[in-house]
């Protein structure tokens, strides 16, 4: 079955429900089979999941929130504007599937982490806006949420970016630990949501910088799922939470002395 199969159709009411749930749970052995064969490590992209007019309409709160309603990251690692406040109904609308229990449980089934808990304070999460010009350099996530220090788990990322050309760049890659190659390709167009387990292997990142019209810009809704108790595999983490692909220059990832030394400060809290 293709993804595009077990989604709500684009041209339903949005008074219909966001999800045809009992059409996912139809196709879940399928579904985990997929994650777990992906590469390089698990993961799952679906697509046409929602109803397209819902998520022009999300983009469009995204498009209209001021920037200095926005925390913006400006420097050699990331590019980028975020906000854990949500912007207008179906933004609203659409986190509260996320953090609904019949979409838990699928991310539970689909990823087997058992018992998630969502984070209604969207820590790090929410709306991620990428102007042109912006980029995430290829990194591992943060361990531990920053108020309740609960566990973090499961990344669900869902864009919303109709029309987005190759040549807008921006796209998500997904790179082993050794960083050896890119091993997949994410576009990030509109109704296309990508999850996974997180951890210190799971590598990822846009670091090719987003290149679409001025007025335009890459909107990711975040959603990240916690746990009370740690991965029961131990991974270490190796090398620095920002990684340099082959063809990227020694300086990548590099930060002046003072970041370096107020995120060794605050890495008891934030990892």
């Amino acid at each position: 079955m293709e993804p595009s199969d077990i989604g709500v159709s684009p041209d339903q009411m949005d008074a219909e429900p966001l999800i045809d749930f009992q059409a996912l749970q139809g196709s879940l052995d399928d579904l985990r089979a997929q994650y777990l064969a992906a590469r390089p490590w698990p993961h799952l992209v679906l697509h046409d999941l929602f109803p397209s007019r819902t998520l022009a309409s999300v983009k469009e709160e995204c498009l209209d929130i001021p920037s200095r309603e926005m925390s913006r990251q400006d420097g050699r690692a990331q590019v980028k504007e975020e906000t854990t406040e949500l912007p207008g109904p179906e933004s609203r609308r659409m986190f509260e599937l996320f953090e609904g229990p019949e979409f838990i449980s699928f991310i539970e089934q689909i990823t087997g982490v058992d018992q998630l808990i969502s984070d209604p304070s969207h820590a790090y999460a929410g709306v991620h806006r990428s102007r042109p010009g912006a980029f995430t350099l290829i990194h591992r996530d943060f361990r531990r949420h920053p108020q309740t220090m609960l566990h973090h788990r499961v990344n669900v990322l869902l864009y919303l970016n109709q029309d987005w050309q190759e040549s807008f760049g921006g796209h998500l890659e997904l790179w082993p630990s050794d960083m050896s190659r890119r091993e997949r390709l994410v576009v990030p167009s509109a109704n296309t949501l990508v999850l996974w387990e997180t951890h210190d292997q799971t590598l990822h990142g846009f670091p090719e910088p987003v290149a679409c019209p001025p007025e335009d810009a890459r909107i990711a809704l975040a959603s990240y799922y916690y746990t009370t108790a740690p991965r029961s595999e131990k991974v270490k983490r190796r090398g620095p939470v920002f990684a340099r692909r082959p063809q990227d220059s020694w300086r990548t990832g590099r930060r002046p002395p003072a970041q370096v030394l107020r995120a060794i400060i605050d890495s008891d809290r934030a990892f």
